[in-house]
């Protein structure tokens, strides 16, 4: 609901030029850099295992429009950089719920079917690889 909400707040003929590439490195570079980095820091010091370290650093990812929102708020920057921050807290949720029911997925996958990893990858390339792409329902051999 705050994700749809939010989105219904953005105007797409805003995000142009710098904007948009501002903002579309952010999501990617944030997921990119935020996911691995939380995981590898939480593991030796929350002193959880691997799987459960992935799953936090995928969550941690989001930083969503109920986080940026009020810190805009109150900090107020020029235009042109709240503009950049609100699409980018917006997208990142889409972005981190895929990306942390992908990462479920193949984590949960693992436990289940040995190794499901080539079937999890493939879900995660046809995800990732193709605007409105999905992944076959079921995977060759392993589901």
């Amino acid at each position: 609901m705050i994700l749809y909400d939010a989105g219904l707040e953005l105007d797409p003929r805003r995000l142009t030029g710098h904007t948009r590439r501002t903002t579309i490195r952010l999501v990617a570079a944030g997921a990119l850099l935020t996911a691995p980095l939380a995981a590898l820091v939480a593991m030796p010091l929350l002193g959880i295992s691997a799987k459960a370290a992935t799953m936090l650093g995928t969550i941690l990812v989001v930083s969503g429009p109920t986080v940026v929102g009020p810190l805009l708020n109150f900090v107020r920057p020029v235009e042109r950089l709240q503009r950049i921050l609100l699409w980018e807290g917006s997208l990142i949720d889409a972005v981190g719920g895929i990306l942390g029911a992908l990462v479920f997925h193949a984590l949960t996958a693992d436990d289940r079917h040995g190794s499901a990893r080539g079937c999890s990858a493939s879900s995660a390339a046809s995800v990732s690889a193709w605007p409105g792409a999905r992944p076959e329902p079921r995977c060759s051999g392993c589901c």
